[in-house]
């Protein structure tokens, strides 16, 4: 009865694999797998599609999933997974990655029939201070990343958010002289920020919204982005992740592959729209700084400088013919440059828009402008 009762160790790093095959659309196999009580042990895995890539080898450590129990199903669930910290060291420079963890994990039976099960096998992902050093000296560090997943009990709307806390890339180290002299000339010898986001999928409509996709950098600006879809359906994910099984077993310089590659994209214009896109971006004064550096270096000032500035971005758009636009476009940047704080561009058609009806209109500029609704 015990016997019958233990857990399949080889069976769940399988069916993991699978999931995993899903989600990444190439193979990830683990050749050990142990089991103590409610906790198993995986280790030696390796991703062939990669072969010796240097990812493989800075990941390759055991994976200890706590507290597993088998569903109904023929599933696996578990309540944790720890990732033994990474300290890998390669030509003098050195990675280090602690604390990583998943918590609240779903290992479909058949990844291959339930995709959603596939994509949101987990929902919490999180690692502690991720740092790179070369030669003793750390250039490169993030103090977490933290990304959550939640979804409503009858699985027909999902949300996400993620976060990469506290970045700090030292600047000052870069070996290119004319790249970090011009850095610092505009007061940057390091960067310091967050990036963050959040999403929202509606499983009916395959309608996905990105509210927030944020670069937010210290003594620079936030830069913003919203993506706003319909027809990101179960049916469309299939068909990308079929494709995506060819294209690893196929040479990426190969005529094949580019043909792959283009049927994927076609395959999902085909099928989604679009309801809204923008980017926008909030000056924390860097801005000015790289106005007043042109300003110097032509031997003029900023003053003199942003009226024909202002002037040259309306006059690269008068050849499509578009008067709005190009009105539009010439008071936005001529505020913006007179006095830099925030701006953003937004498409957004009247209606939601299938994809291929803007692919129709690519050599029909002027229509297809319009219908963007800039």
């Amino acid at each position: 009865p015990l016997s019958a009762l233990a857990l399949d160790a080889r069976d769940f790093a399988d069916k993991l694999s699978s999931t995993l095959s899903v989600v990444a659309g190439y193979e990830i196999s683990f050749k050990n797998a142990t089991v103590d009580g409610d906790t198993i042990t995986l280790s030696d895995w390796s991703i062939p599609a990669l072969k010796d890539n240097k990812a493989t080898q800075i990941l390759n450590t055991p994976i200890v999933f706590f507290g597993v129990k088998e569903t109904g199903d023929g599933g696996f669930s578990a309540k944790t997974a720890k990732f033994e910290d990474i300290d890998y060291t390669d030509d003098g420079i050195n990675v280090k990655v602690i604390d990583i963890s998943i918590s609240d994990i779903l290992i479909p039976a058949n990844a291959e029939e339930d995709i959603l099960g596939a994509m949101v096998f987990y929902e919490d992902f999180a690692t502690g201070k991720i740092s790179v050093s070369k030669d003793g000296e750390e250039l490169f560090k993030i103090d977490s990343i933290i990304a959550d997943n939640e979804y409503t009990d009858d699985k027909s709307v999902f949300s996400g958010t993620f976060n990469v806390n506290g970045i700090f890339a030292d600047l000052s180290k870069i070996e290119e002289e004319d790249a970090r002299v011009g850095l610092a000339a505009v007061g940057l010898t390091a960067i310091e920020g967050d990036i963050s986001s959040n999403a929202t999928w509606e499983l009916a409509d395959g309608r996905l919204r990105m509210d927030e996709f944020a670069f937010d950098f210290k003594n620079i600006g936030r830069l913003n982005m919203v993506v706003d879809f319909s027809g990101y359906t179960l049916e469309v994910i299939e068909s990308i992740t079929n494709i995506n099984k060819e294209l690893i077993k196929i040479d990426p310089t190969s005529d094949e592959y580019q043909a792959k590659s283009m049927e994927m994209m076609m395959s999902m214009a085909a099928r989604m729209s679009l309801n809204e896109f923008s980017i926008s971006f909030e000056d924390y004064g860097i801005s000015n700084k790289i106005l007043d550096l042109v300003a110097a270096q032509q031997g003029t000032t900023r003053k003199e400088l942003v009226p024909g500035l202002a002037m040259m971005a309306p006059m690269f758009l008068a050849e499509l013919e578009v008067p709005e636009l190009q009105s539009e476009v010439g008071q936005a940047v001529g505020a913006y440059l007179s006095d830099p704080n925030n701006i953003e561009i937004k498409v957004k058609p009247t209606s939601s828009t299938p994809i291929m009806a803007f692919v129709a209109l690519a050599n029909n500029l002027p229509a297809l402008l319009k219908l963007l609704n800039i």
